[in-house]
């Protein structure tokens, strides 16, 4: 069976906006909201959810949406989704077509036996 995915996510709050973000150039994705602070065209500005001092002017280019409606998935889709117990996305492919709200997935470099349920809206497509 899958293991249910324990994420450090913002509590569910009106008007928070959700992004998976390269806050760094080349570095990981990373589990962001939006400050209520205007960016240059083409830019928001971030908050790091798991380090909240972390606040940065990010590009549209180094970010994806997190609240908008999720498609559905197919087995053996390749993905960027969040990690258990993290909040950091990596490479996953889909086990199994989604459902409902979840998804099951598998990280690349694992056991193929090691498998994990996570909220649907925690993945994205690389562009």
């Amino acid at each position: 069976a899958a293991a249910a995915a324990t994420l450090p996510c913002v509590p569910q709050l009106k008007n928070v906006v959700e992004f998976a973000a390269q806050l760094d150039d080349g570095g990981e994705w990373v589990h962001c909201v939006q400050v209520p602070k205007r960016g240059k065209k083409g830019h928001k500005y971030l908050r790091d959810v798991e380090n909240p001092s972390i606040v940065q002017e990010v590009s549209d280019a180094r970010m994806y949406g997190l609240n908008g409606r999720k498609k559905k998935r197919a087995a053996n889709e390749n993905l960027m989704a969040i990690y258990p117990g993290t909040t950091c996305f990596y490479a996953a492919n889909t086990v199994g077509p989604s459902s409902g709200t979840e998804l099951t997935v598998h990280f690349g470099g694992e056991p193929e036996t090691q498998i994990y349920t996570i909220p649907l809206r925690y993945t994205f497509d690389l562009r």
